[in-house]
């Protein structure tokens, strides 16, 4: 990958903002703005595409309406009956790529308690109650 056709892909970067449901803090990450009613905006959590980039893999976005829960992952199927698929939500990386990029590492939390998915560049849980699931897929911190 040359450093002209990164730039030329870095400009097709959209941000992915993170909402969270004040009922039970469910997190939503999506290309929309402006949250759902109920929902509050927490902000930018990172930035992906919205298209196949070449070099893309789909997001696929799960919801498990019974306790609240998103899930996003490569997986194109849900994990079982409970859960109940909303499509692409947007696309991003599968693996590191040659360092040109600088596309970050998108950790993957849930805190079982109250079953909760988090997916941040943090690269340690927020406390003790939640469990990582290592890297869930390469984004990038800005558009720039």
């Amino acid at each position: 990958m040359t450093c002209a056709s990164v730039h030329a892909m870095r400009q097709r970067l959209v941000p992915i903002f993170e909402h969270s449901s004040s009922g039970d803090e469910d997190r939503e990450y999506t290309t929309r703005p402006t949250p759902r009613r109920g929902w509050s905006r927490l902000g930018v959590a990172f930035y992906a595409f919205t298209a196949d980039m070449g070099n893309t893999v789909p997001i696929y976005e799960f919801i498990r309406p019974v306790g609240s829960d998103h899930e996003y992952t490569t997986r194109s199927a849900p994990l079982n009956s409970a859960w109940r698929s909303l499509g692409i939500a947007f696309h991003a990386h599968e693996d590191e790529l040659d360092g040109l990029s600088a596309a970050a590492p998108i950790f993957e939390y849930r805190r079982f308690e109250r079953p909760v998915h988090e997916y941040t560049m943090r690269g340690a849980a927020l406390d003790a109650g939640w469990e990582s699931f290592g890297i869930a897929f390469y984004a990038y911190m800005g558009q720039e």
